[in-house]
């Protein structure tokens, strides 16, 4: 460490530590704790990475499953496995999907972590932020003649308090995409883009079911899977 403070062994610089990127964390804990420390580490990001891809998959197919349950996808997706009840038709698609995405990947010779892992994880972490916010908007009007004997801090307040959290949060989020895959420009461009076109086309299409056809309207987020 010279007289400014800086550290100067191998590759770790507080001066520059772009120069280490997203290794920068590994880089020190090498340095100042030991080699068996950020191996562990390195460990611990693959299987959180792991188990994070698990719970994406689930979630994905989850909303397939209910989406081809209300018939807005091909009702094929909405079938259950008569054994053991899981959404069998939408796992398939969301794995082959998956296995499209990785195999391309390796295709085109793109780093597993850095580009397949965080351009997908990120667009798919702010997806959910923003669905999480808008509906805790929707119960916020959901339950603005009825509480339906709740408390207001149960429907009201907590839910639009839940709205501004979450709802700040994407907007930095978006404002600071680069930090979450690493790229700027046209990358985080195309990754954006999805959520404002799938957002309105979802949009689209309710109000035309609502017009169209009301009584459908009315039914679709029933839970009930027996209905089909």
């Amino acid at each position: 460490m010279d007289s400014h403070g800086q550290l100067r062994h191998g590759r770790v610089g507080l001066d520059g530590p772009s120069s280490d990127g997203p290794q920068l964390t590994f880089h020190a804990a090498d340095r100042f704790v030991g080699p068996w420390l950020a191996d562990s580490m390195h460990v611990l990001i693959v299987v959180s990475a792991f188990a994070a891809t698990l719970a994406f998959h689930n979630a994905a197919a989850r909303y397939l499953y209910a989406l081809g349950r209300e018939g807005l996808l091909p009702r094929r997706l909405g079938r259950v496995s008569p054994r053991q009840g899981s959404p069998v038709a939408a796992v398939v698609v969301q794995t082959v999907f998956g296995l499209v995405i990785v195999v391309g990947g390796a295709l085109i010779d793109a780093d597993p972590y850095a580009e397949i892992f965080l351009w997908t994880n990120s667009t798919g972490v702010l997806g959910i932020m923003i669905m999480q916010a808008l509906a805790a908007l929707a119960v916020c009007f959901f339950f603005r003649r009825e509480r339906r004997g709740m408390s207001v801090w149960r429907v009201a307040v907590a839910p639009l308090i839940a709205f501004v959290g979450l709802a700040v949060l994407s907007v930095l989020a978006i404002l600071h995409f680069d930090l979450l895959t690493g790229r700027t420009g046209a990358v985080n461009v195309a990754l954006l883009l999805p959520l404002p076109v799938v957002l309105v086309a979802g949009a689209v299409v309710a109000l035309r079911i609502r017009r169209a056809d009301p009584g459908r309207y009315a039914r679709l987020t029933e839970v009930d899977v027996e209905r089909d």
